[in-house]
């Protein structure tokens, strides 16, 4: 800023109105929030944010209108009562007197800030890297625009970035492994259960058909004789088609592992021809028996897949019928 020397001249120093309103305009426009409190000239301005103000100016002003940058800050903004108590005329001493008129025109060739003879370029909005320097010359400049910490990147923490990496995926594939592996012994186990239970409805029917061709040689009763040989017909196609579920499900059985025998059915129809009740004692066997076969067919059908559903469901129509035959 200037010294008290020659803030004397430029209280004096005239500047056309079309300047005074360019820098004006300028100041409310692009000044930074913390110079713009000293436009109005209220109070002390200290002396670095004059300083401030006019390389603010005199880097965004135009090249003919530097020249009044200091006059200005001097009576607009630091001295404003002596800025305005200034005429014109009286700013001006080594001009001569001229005609009213004369003084008009020539003040509107003053104002005209594109005449031929004040070549110009129209002024350009600073930029924010134009302020950077200004916020460097205000002491106050960190309480008014604070620095933002930049944001730190995503890692796995300190150390060796790609050992942790290697930590972290290995123990993802672990996880992965560890629930693929109860996942897979869950349905080995619902898949060894179900194959347990097609097993079992396979010697309920293997045991029936048995039973059938043993009572077949002593039943007297000729609608009972007739209704074994239906069973076991009828039994006999269902246990085909255990024995294909059980194939499906990759279980080979032979003829020995279903033909299980039960010596406690043996014994009852001992009894009945011991006692001449043979033909009551195999019926009662044989309602037993049937009965035993429906729950093995439930079972199977409360887990089976949608084909060992069907299956079920056919066989046990088919023993609907049998059980009401007479």
């Amino acid at each position: 800023m200037v010294k008290a020397s020659e803030s004397a001249k430029h209280a004096y120093t005239y500047i056309p109105p079309s300047v005074q309103k360019s820098m004006t305009e300028h100041m409310e426009r692009n000044m930074p929030g913390h110079l713009k409190k000293y436009q109005q000239g209220q109070g002390h301005i200290p002396e670095h944010v004059q300083n401030t103000m006019a390389q603010h100016l005199n880097r965004n002003m135009p090249g003919h209108m530097k020249q009044y940058v200091n006059p200005y800050l001097d009576q607009q903004v630091v001295n404003p009562r002596a800025g305005n108590s200034v005429s014109p005329v009286a700013s001006s001493p080594s001009r001569p007197a001229v005609h009213p008129a004369k003084a008009r025109s020539s003040t509107r060739q003053d104002d005209n800030l594109f005449a031929p003879d004040h070549p110009v370029t129209q002024p350009q909005e600073p930029n924010s890297a134009d302020q950077l320097p200004e916020a460097d010359n205000n002491p106050y400049g960190f309480i008014m625009n604070p620095q933002k910490p930049p944001r730190r990147s995503f890692s796995f923490g300190g150390g060796n970035n790609m050992v942790q990496k290697i930590a972290v995926i290995g123990g993802g594939l672990i996880a992965l492994i560890i629930i693929f592996s109860v996942a897979s012994s869950f349905l080995n186990g619902a898949d060894n259960a179900q194959k347990d239970k097609l097993i079992s409805l396979a010697n309920v029917q293997a045991e029936i058909i048995r039973m059938v061709d043993t009572a077949s040689e002593n039943l007297s009763d000729q609608s009972l004789l007739y209704k074994a040989s239906t069973v076991k017909i009828s039994v006999e196609s269902s246990q085909k088609e255990v024995l294909s579920a059980l194939t499906d499900r990759g279980k080979k059985v032979k003829d020995e592992d279903i033909a299980v025998q039960n010596p406690a059915n043996d014994a009852a129809l001992s009894e009945g021809q011991q006692n001449s009740r043979y033909d009551e004692a195999y019926s009662q066997l044989l309602d037993e028996q049937l009965a035993d076969y429906r729950q093995q067919l439930q079972a199977v059908y409360d887990s089976g897949n949608p084909n060992e559903q069907e299956m079920a469901v056919s066989a046990n129509e088919q023993l609907k019928l049998l059980v009401t035959q007479k």
